[in-house]
This record gives C-alpha cells, structure tokens and sequence, in this order.
C-alpha cells in the first residue's frame, strides 16, 4: 500500500510540475502578445510588419489551437486591433484563412 502511495505522490508531483509549466508559457506568450499589441498601436506599419513576417498564420493558429484561454483571449485582441481599420492586414486576414474562422 505505501509503494502504491509512493507512485501516486510522485505522479502527482510531475502533473503539477508541468501544469506550473504551462502556466508559465502562457505567460510568456502573453507577454509577447501584450507587447506586440503595443507596437502594433503605435504605427499601423508595425501591423502590416507582422502580416509580412508570416506571423497572421500564427496568430490565427494559436486564436484557434492553444490551449489557454487567456492566451487566446489575448490572441483575438491583438486580431481585433491589428485588423481594425487596415486594408493591406484585412487582405492578409482572408488569404491567412480568417473568413474561414467565423464559419
């Protein structure tokens, strides 16, 4: 019973061991969206950078995949803003495939 008891607590160990993991990539992520979403507000060319960069597909896969809520919800505001009133980042939006999304 106690080996049994042993495995369990170690178990458990390594569950909350990866969930404080978790955790902290999700923050880090958030942090990096955060601070995109303030360069992004500074000049609408920084919005148009990041469509270039590739980093639309990214954001849309990580509005979509990730795990975290908080993450997504800070994913989607970054959508939000970066789309908002921008033609070129509009196109890049509907070629990434978010037209598709709202389906």
């Amino acid at each position: 019973m106690e080996e049994l008891k042993a495995k369990f607590d170690e178990a458990d160990k390594d569950y909350n061991a990866a969930k404080l993991e978790e955790d902290e990539e999700g923050t880090d992520l958030i942090n990096a969206i955060n601070e995109l979403t303030e360069l992004t507000e500074t000049s609408s060319a920084n919005s148009i950078n990041i469509c270039r960069l590739g980093g639309m597909i990214y954001l849309l896969e990580t509005i979509v995949s990730n795990d975290s809520e908080d993450v997504r919800i800070a994913a989607c505001r970054l959508f939000a803003s970066i789309t908002g009133n921008n033609k070129k980042v509009q196109w890049f939006a509907s070629l990434a495939g978010a037209v598709n999304l709202s389906a």
